[in-house]
């Protein structure tokens, strides 16, 4: 390929069902995809992004982006639930154009890897956080620069044989990331109220129904805050946007840090109101009073479970003693809003847990908490996939496309699925 067909990238985010049941889930757009667009541009290369999540007919729409030939390299970058579309995906541009070489990404094709490049027309997968792969793979194919064998955190197929370089390399310093090309896409289909912003990469928490570590290699980065407030005030400018959803796995890692940027929240020359999420035992009086000061006006906090010993089991690492009264305290301290998650179906659930668990639900509800459910789901990637027989898990299938948290695929052996989905539909009718 010629230097003269940059323009012959093409970014795809599939949608997840064909559905409209899902239809109000995609508001926000895909951030991972326009900051892989922002690396790219910062290496000359151009790249377009074409996220079909937001089309109802996005079957049509990729067909015709497909047929018109203009691609010769495609990535696609997906979770577990869209796997069959991804698959799809890659069928349809190789229909079209057998030579174009399909790249497929994202916290799914990570860990299955080998998987894909087996089942899929898919020629390379790049894992764990993209952009320095991208960028090399994009060298290798365009410029014929180095080698696939020397590009770290990538499998590849070659001659009918699958090799993998290893782990990912990360970008420590995030600031020298730009910003999300978000022209990339149409802003006008995507919510502007709790937009959403990354500010660190990565996390120091060990949940085993989480693969947010692994994506990272263990490693947790956080943007400079002079970078971050330099976003807001850019979305400002361009689009109006003061409300925003700090969409870290954890915003308040680090302290000391997120006071100060607090500070900087209430210099700015707009206010600003936003949500971001956190851990119980990641929040005091002074970090909360500086948080509100600063625009915070709701909280997301992860729970699982009432359970101390299912906690210590999925390493939350949390203690559940007086949770009700802590969770409280964020309201008298003038925390508008309060949003607490819980997983049912966690190794060592018992009927007498899921009780307990959908009590304290209950309770959490009468006190102004919103509170919400989802069921274990063995994903790719993380401890609770890898080690199920040890922790005397069941996995139902690995029919990745119905891995959604309302469906059980997975639950304790000495716990009956029927008795699972009966406390599963008591706890979501606490949701509405």
């Amino acid at each position: 390929m010629k230097d003269k067909d940059k323009n012959c990238i093409l970014i795809v985010n599939p949608r997840m069902i064909s559905s409209s049941q899902t239809d109000n889930f995609y508001k926000y757009l895909p951030l991972g995809m326009l900051y892989l667009a922002s690396y790219a541009q910062k290496y000359d290369y151009e790249v377009e992004v074409l996220d079909l999540s937001i089309y109802k007919n996005w079957v049509d729409i990729l067909r015709s982006k497909a047929s018109s030939n203009k691609y010769q390299i495609i990535g696609i970058s997906g979770t577990t639930p869209t796997h069959e579309n991804i698959k799809q995906i890659a069928s349809i541009f190789k229909k079209y154009n057998e030579s174009c070489t399909i790249i497929a990404g994202g916290p799914h094709a990570t860990f299955i890897g080998q998987d894909i490049l087996s089942n899929m027309d898919v020629d390379i997968v790049i894992k764990g956080e993209g952009e320095i792969a991208f960028i090399k793979v994009l060298d290798y194919l365009i410029k014929g620069q180095g080698c696939l064998d020397q590009i770290s955190g990538i499998v590849y197929k070659l001659n009918n044989n699958i090799f993998d370089t290893g782990k990912t390399v990360v970008i420590k310093n995030l600031d020298s990331i730009p910003f999300p090309l978000w022209n990339k896409v149409n802003m006008n289909y995507y919510t502007k109220e709790f937009f959403p912003i990354i500010t660190s990469r990565g996390c120091p928490g060990r949940c085993i129904f989480c693969s947010a570590g692994a994506m990272s290699n263990g490693q947790y980065r956080r943007r400079s805050n002079d970078n971050i407030i330099e976003e807001i005030k850019c979305l400002y400018q361009k689009y109006k946007i003061d409300s925003f959803l700090f969409a870290d796995n954890t915003f308040t890692v680090q302290r000391e840090n997120v006071i100060k940027l607090c500070k900087r929240f209430r210099e700015l020359p707009f206010e600003i109101t936003w949500y971001c999420e956190s851990r119980i035992d990641a929040l005091d009086d002074e970090l909360v009073q500086e948080m509100i000061k600063g625009g915070c006006i709701g909280l997301q906090i992860g729970i699982e479970s009432s359970n101390q010993e299912i906690l210590d089991t999925i390493k939350k690492r949390i203690d559940i003693t007086n949770i009700a009264i802590r969770l409280k305290h964020l309201f008298d301290q003038g925390m508008q809003s309060v949003f607490c998650t819980f997983v049912l179906g966690l190794p060592g659930e018992t009927e007498k847990t899921l009780k307990e668990t959908v009590k304290l639900m209950t309770d959490l509800k009468h006190i102004g908490v919103n509170v919400y459910t989802s069921l274990s789901t063995p994903f790719p990637g993380t401890y609770l996939c890898n080690h199920a027989e040890e922790l005397n898990i069941l996995i139902k299938h690995k029919k990745w496309s119905r891995y959604f948290f309302n469906e059980i695929t997975s639950f304790p052996q000495n716990l009956n699925e029927k008795t699972l989905r009966k406390y599963f539909v008591k706890a979501a009718q606490l949701t509405t």
